[in-house]
């Protein structure tokens, strides 16, 4: 949801909308560590939800930490192969600063590769703000943040591509 908030005198958090052809206006109050959701204005389509979905409710919160903030990834972590959760065809191998993608067998590219703590905007934008990225150099620079990398699962995301978390488990 794209919109604009506001920080009500009580402590409540507004949220307007119009994103989805009408206006959606969602009030957010935080109480005992829970969030309360209700919506003062639209339907579920005007709000984005799904068919007759809407986000009313208490939420209980589980954990303090800022689910935003910055992971810290061992680079150790990456090396190695790698087939994706989604199509079994689709490998990736990391190590000795190469990044090799591989489909059905056949290599389809063999780039240098940096891992980065905090992902240079100059490189890649400030889109992943400050996340931990892989930058892929070939004839064009690819930036992956890197959301995990347990040394059994590894989760990426092209920063400006589709948005999509490419889901890896160790080969």
């Amino acid at each position: 949801m794209d919109g604009a908030t506001t920080i009500r005198p009580d402590g409540a958090l507004e949220i307007k909308t119009s994103e989805y052809g009408s206006t959606c206006r969602l009030e957010i109050t935080f109480a005992a560590g829970n969030a309360i959701i209700k919506t003062l204005e639209g339907d579920s389509p005007a709000c984005g939800f799904g068919n007759n979905v809407m986000a009313d409710g208490t939420y209980k919160m589980v954990s303090p930490d800022d689910p935003f903030a910055a992971v810290a990834i061992d680079p150790a972590m990456l090396e190695g192969g790698w087939i994706s959760t989604e199509d079994p065809k689709s490998e990736v191998k990391i190590g000795g600063g190469r990044y090799v993608d591989i489909y059905d067998g056949e290599k389809i590219s063999d780039s240098a590769y940096t891992f980065h703590a905090a992902c240079p905007p100059e490189d890649c934008g400030a889109e992943n703000g400050g996340m931990p990225c892989i930058k892929v150099t070939d004839q064009d620079v690819l930036c992956y943040t890197v959301l995990l990398a347990d040394g059994v699962h590894l989760e990426i995301s092209m920063i400006t591509g589709r948005g999509n978390t490419l889901a890896f488990k160790r080969k």
